[in-house]
């Protein structure tokens, strides 16, 4: 009986010992970040090691990576199952794991080989511009911006809107070659962020937007916007939301004065 009792002791203490030297590697290393690369990640356990390591590490720190985190974990977090495991949308690992295998059979040449015949999800992309991208007196890196959405009208296969975090709604009719801002500041409204944009269907003059910065913050929402007039001018049509970041807005296909808008503080559903 007393050997038996000693041995689960031992095994208790090394448990213990197990647990605390994980614990402390945790507290000492950034394993999160490895982690968070792995093909089959458990968002339960990335987030424990990240929290773990920040309770004695500045998280607000220059280049501590927990950005990153925050991105990723703001991606994977709905996608989960019940032990914590993340599950990516079906056939993208698949995809992944084939493009891959393309580029090493490509050899140390760095040749590409392509497949005879394109798979759902391959893409053959070229840039269109803008090749002359705009001066940074900030020093930041130069860029062309950033888009939260890209819609498509629903009739016209060669207009696309584009929404931008503080720059308006853009708006091209010749298949994106031109744009111009339909709403924002050349409209007379100063850093507006557009992160939705939607369209009836049965009646393409009325269009909905969703004010705000969805992905980053950078512009406030105020709720829901409508046009009557495809978008020559625009009234607030947030009554009962307020001042929301829209996300996104969604038009029942079957009663178009039914409209679904999601988000910074959950759901809202119009039926007029």
């Amino acid at each position: 009986m007393f050997k038996h009792f000693t041995a689960l002791l031992f095994f208790l203490s090394l448990s213990l010992f197990s647990y605390s030297q994980s614990t402390n590697d945790s507290m000492d290393n950034p394993i999160w970040i490895d982690m968070m690369q792995d093909p089959h990640p458990n968002y339960l356990k990335t987030k424990r090691a990240f929290d773990l390591y920040f309770s004695i590490h500045d998280e607000y720190e220059k280049g501590s990576g927990a950005k990153q985190f925050r991105r990723w974990e703001h991606r994977v977090r709905d996608r989960v199952d019940s032990a914590g495991n993340v599950i990516w949308f079906k056939g993208q690992e698949e995809a992944l794991r084939r493009s891959v295998s393309l580029r090493m059979q490509g050899g140390l040449s760095g040749a590409v080989v392509k497949p005879a015949a394109a798979c759902p999800g391959d893409g053959d992309w070229r840039l269109v511009g803008p090749i002359n991208r705009p001066y940074n007196q900030s020093g930041q890196p130069n860029g062309t911006g950033r888009i939260n959405t890209v819609a498509f009208h629903p009739t016209d296969s060669a207009t696309y809107f584009g929404c931008s975090p503080q720059g308006g709604l853009w708006k091209s009719s010749d298949a994106g070659q031109n744009w111009s801002m339909i709403f924002g500041t050349s409209t007379g409204i100063n850093s507006v962020g557009v992160s939705s944009v939607a369209i009836n269907s049965t009646n393409t003059s009325i269009m909905y937007l969703g004010t705000g910065d969805i992905d980053a913050g950078d512009s406030p929402g105020y709720g829901v916007m409508k046009s009557t007039d495809a978008g020559k001018t625009w009234v607030l049509s947030n009554t009962g939301m307020g001042n929301r970041t829209v996300g996104r807005i969604i038009i029942d296909p079957t009663n178009s004065a039914i409209l679904l808008a999601s988000t910074n503080a959950g759901v809202y559903r119009s039926t007029n």
